[in-house]
């Protein structure tokens, strides 16, 4: 898909325009997420990558969305190939209620991943700074390594 099919392809303006990147706002569950497209060369659609654009002042709904948002891609592409909860810091581990704060300081990381024969669907919630994140990236197997790179450097630049 080309940049200029995904514009024609979207009911709004996009929100900002990079040459390799274009990003919408959008609903994913009810909560408000931003949408990043990613494109090779400013042309070629290689990924997508929906990021919670919302706050919410019980860290627990949180993990409540992810979780409503893993079950709707597990309905979708049938059981994930990984499921990893990653501990940085273990404080909180044996605290089930305090699991949303312990996202929003980073201690703790989930990812799931679910496989077609040519797309690569992340789902990850995690955190730092007392700022917890929610995202579902879609990335095309073809251009994996590329996009992995340059998504990270479009996403440190963004406000």
């Amino acid at each position: 898909m080309s940049r200029n099919d995904v514009i024609k392809s979207e009911p709004e303006s996009p929100l900002d325009l990079h040459q390799d990147t274009l990003v919408y706002l959008t609903k994913l569950d009810d909560a408000d997420f931003k949408l990043l497209y990613y494109f090779i060369d400013g042309q070629e659609l290689a990924a997508a990558s929906f990021r919670l654009d919302q706050k919410y002042t019980n860290n627990n709904n949180y993990i409540k969305l992810y979780a409503r948002l893993c079950d709707q891609l597990t309905q979708k592409y049938g059981r994930p190939v990984s499921d990893e909860m990653e501990w940085s810091q273990t404080h909180y581990r044996d605290k089930q209620e305090s699991l949303g704060f312990a996202y929003s300081l980073g201690h703790v990381a989930t990812t799931k991943q679910w496989e077609t024969p040519t797309t690569i669907i992340t789902a990850v919630i995690g955190g730092e700074k007392l700022n917890v994140v929610v995202a579902i990236d879609y990335e095309s197997k073809q251009h994996y390594e590329r996009m992995e790179t340059q998504k990270r450097k479009d996403t440190a630049s963004m406000p």
